[in-house]
């Protein structure tokens, strides 16, 4: 490329302008193609073979590096660890949900067991021994409000038990 200048002063802008853009015009690199027609897919093709090209030197670099048998046997040893802890917490979880459903059968049994008493107490043919009934009620109760708090403290810790299987 070739840029005219002149020394004189009243072209200077004009000058100090080409000089500009002759800097910017070195810089420009063009990559000349074939003048041939080039469907998408070949132009695809050609792309891929590009990308495969330096995927494979990359490779080629990478691959220069080994990883030392004791590393290897490391993090062999370490995911065997993980798969342990998993099957672990995974047999805890199914136990756990065992006697959840156990403690809540329970649960349902002894309502309907207070259900049952607190008919009878409606009933006035029934009342003769009322007093026992109320003893038994209270009772059914109180059995049934230490099942629900079993029930709480297991359902925490199953959840519990559950988030710590999801962050693993």
């Amino acid at each position: 490329m070739v840029a005219m200048i002149s020394p004189a002063a009243e072209a200077f802008g004009e000058s100090l302008s080409t000089l500009k853009f002759a800097n910017r015009a070195k810089s420009i690199r063009n990559t000349p193609v074939l003048n041939e027609y080039v469907s998408d897919q070949e132009a695809l093709i050609r792309k891929y073979e590009a990308e495969l090209q330096r995927l494979r030197s990359e490779l080629a670099q990478k691959s220069s590096v080994s990883v030392s048998d004791r590393q290897l046997q490391m993090v062999e040893e370490g995911r065997r660890q993980a798969e342990q802890d998993q099957s672990k917490t995974y047999r805890q979880l199914q136990y756990t949900n065992r006697e959840f459903a156990r403690e809540k059968q329970s649960n349902e049994a002894l309502t309907e067991r207070v259900r049952q008493l607190q008919s009878q107490l409606q009933h006035p043919a029934l009342n003769d021994g009322n007093e026992e009934y109320l003893r038994q009620l209270r009772q059914a109760g109180e059995a049934l409000e230490r099942e629900r708090e079993a029930l709480e403290t297991d359902k925490l810790q199953l959840d519990r038990w559950l988030s710590f299987g999801a962050s693993r």
